[in-house]
């Protein structure tokens, strides 16, 4: 339960960040708007760290580094995102990164890439997704047509 709960609040936090993000873009470009999302957050997480650990304990030496490169994925996580929502709204992008994250996510699972373990895969996981690039289908022609239903304020 826990980690379900830890997933909602990531896509919560994820739809909201992205959308600040794309703001302070507008303003001071994605360059400055990476640098500030990206310093706030390692001031937070020395500061969470300093808070929450009873010792220093950092074992630099037996992670793989080719696993710290991930910080330039985050660099690059906030520049398509703003672009993308620029471009799409910010309904869409999440919906389409979403599902992209799936597709990837079920490929390392499957493949045990990364020093994953290997889970097998099963039909229902790709009828899911299957269904899931259904659903963008019908999401994109329902809400992003010109036609889509609008509520007329003088008829209430």
């Amino acid at each position: 339960m826990i980690g379900f709960s830890l997933a909602i609040l990531a896509g919560i936090l994820i739809s909201v960040q992205s959308v600040f993000n794309a703001k302070v873009n507008e303003n001071v470009g994605q360059w400055l708007t990476t640098t500030c999302v990206l310093g706030i957050g390692l001031i937070s997480s020395i500061l969470f760290y300093i808070i929450t650990e009873n010792s220093i304990n950092i074992k630099v030496y037996t992670t793989n580094y080719l696993f710290y490169v991930s910080g330039l994925f985050g660099i690059g996580l906030i520049i398509c995102i703003m672009g993308a929502i620029k471009s799409l709204g910010p309904a869409y992008t999440v919906l389409i990164s979403l599902i992209t994250q799936l597709v990837v996510a079920l490929c390392i699972d499957t493949f045990g890439l990364f020093g994953m373990e290997s889970v097998p895969l099963q039909v229902n996981k790709l009828v899911g997704i299957g269904l899931l690039i259904v659903g963008v289908g019908i999401f994109k022609n329902l809400f992003l047509n010109k036609k889509a239903i609008h509520i007329n304020e003088d008829s209430v």
